[in-house]
């Protein structure tokens, strides 16, 4: 459990889910697999997943994990994401990835997985 929630114990979940970003914005580089790239520069493994509460107080984070590349429609990257040690039972989280916008996720949305996608299929 994370010192920066107030050290309160209590159940705990680990959301887990993908980001996909499709078309002109994926590229490659050798030691990293696949990788966002201009806009989506900052997609790409390692990249930071912090899950806020509604208040902006940071409860946990984790990371992506290594791209995946696809060429089902077009090209793609996909980048499993987990975080782990989440506080449960709040109505509503914050879900930062990288220097993407928070996004408000609800605590069953984060319990059954999260898949974002970015760029036109």
């Amino acid at each position: 459990m994370s010192e920066q929630d107030g050290g309160q114990s209590g159940p705990v979940f680990t959301a887990t889910g993908t980001v996909t970003v499709f078309g002109s914005w994926v590229g490659a580089q050798e030691d990293e697999g696949c990788v966002g790239i201009d806009a989506f520069g900052d997609l790409r493994p390692g990249t930071q997943v912090r899950v806020l509460d509604t208040s902006g107080n940071e409860l946990s984070r984790g990371r992506l994990g290594d791209g995946i590349p696809g060429k089902v429609v077009g090209n793609s990257c996909t980048w499993p994401l987990t975080v782990a040690d989440i506080p449960d039972g709040k109505n509503q989280y914050r879900l930062e990835i990288g220097h993407r916008e928070q996004l408000v996720k609800t605590g069953e949305e984060l319990h059954n997985g999260v898949d974002l996608s970015f760029g036109e299929q």
